[in-house]
């Protein structure tokens, strides 16, 4: 299964899974078991990678927001097709 996003956390890995399953998609979480005993959630220790079957993980990373984008990088407004740029 393919890791569609890492948190910093028990909480925020529950509520993304909330997300993804309301859409339908299974959800595995994977995290130490240390970091969720004791709490940890800005070390390594608490990490949890959030996995989904392969069939769903465009979905799912757009849901989580981490998408590969492959449009303009540049926030700018497209150029005035008649040339007539603002000064």
């Amino acid at each position: 299964m393919p890791v569609v996003k890492t948190v910093g956390g028990q909480a925020e890995a529950a509520v993304l899974k909330g997300r993804l399953e309301a859409e339908d998609i299974p959800v595995h979480l994977s995290y130490d078991s240390a970091g969720a005993v004791y709490g940890f959630s800005s070390t390594h220790l608490g990490r949890v990678d959030i996995m989904v079957p392969k069939a769903f993980e465009s979905a799912a990373r757009f849901i989580c927001g981490t998408e590969t984008d492959t449009g303009p990088a540049s926030t700018d407004p497209p150029p005035d097709p008649g040339g007539n740029e603002a000064a």
